[in-house]
Order: C-alpha cells, then sequence, then structure tokens
C-alpha cells in the first residue's frame, strides 16, 4: 500500500510498506518514480519504509505528483490511500507578489547595512 505522509510544496513524503528493510524494492520505486515528470529527486529510507519526493512546485500541483505515483507504483485503482495533498500547501505564484518579495530583499539589505554599521561603529570604540 502506498500511503501519502505528508506535504509541502516541492516535496511529497510517502510511506509504503513493501520496500521496508528491501533495498532492491526500494531501489526500483525510486527508479520508477524518477520517471514521473517534475520529479526531480527521490530519497530512500528503507528503515522506516518510506520515500520524499522532490518535484518541481512550479512546473507541477502536489495533487498531479500524488496521482501520478500512485499510478506509477501500481496503486491507482486502490482507494484507501486515495487521500490527496491538502491543496492549501500548494505553492500558487501570483503575478502580484513580487513586490512582497522586493520589499523583503530591501528590508534584509537594511537590516544587514545597520549590523555593518553597529559592528564597524564597536571596533573603532574598541580600537580606539
Amino acid at each position: 500500500m502506498v500511503e501519502l505522509a505528508h506535504s509541502v510544496p516541492g516535496r511529497l513524503r510517502i510511506r509504503i510498506s513493501s520496500i521496508r528493510q528491501d533495498r532492491r524494492s526500494a531501489d526500483d520505486a525510486r527508479a520508477a518514480l524518477l520517471s514521473v515528470p517534475g520529479v526531480t529527486r527521490v530519497a530512500v529510507n528503507t528503515a522506516t519504509g518510506s520515500l520524499v519526493i522532490s518535484y518541481d512546485a512550479l512546473e507541477r500541483s502536489a495533487a498531479a505528483v500524488w496521482e501520478d505515483v500512485r499510478c506509477c507504483l501500481g496503486s491507482g485503482g486502490d482507494q484507501t490511500d486515495a487521500a490527496l495533498p491538502d491543496p492549501g500547501l500548494e505553492y500558487l505564484p501570483s503575478p502580484g507578489a513580487e513586490w512582497i518579495n522586493q520589499a523583503a530583499r530591501a528590508a534584509i539589505d537594511a537590516l544587514i547595512g545597520k549590523m555593518v554599521e553597529h559592528a564597524a561603529a564597536a571596533l573603532v570604540r574598541a580600537v580606539i
């Protein structure tokens, strides 16, 4: 059975009982998952029977990747593990959100500038 453990934008953690303590099955699952469109990396943990699937969140949604993962691993028809990732966790880039990134960069630059000023002033005081 394939079970979705959790999801954040760009990453799914799934559990597959059949790969626990079975390196060959884990390697087969990893190879199959790397063929899923948008998947960039698959990390396997045979001790826990889990895989972390990294994917391009700008290219594919978590729900689309999850559906492809289930089909790829042969559990497409099994409704017991059909839970989809929370759509509230999806990363949906917004054209109007760029100003937020610019404002954050400006605030960080200002903060670093102040830190450098204070460090320089403290160094001058220490030398004098």
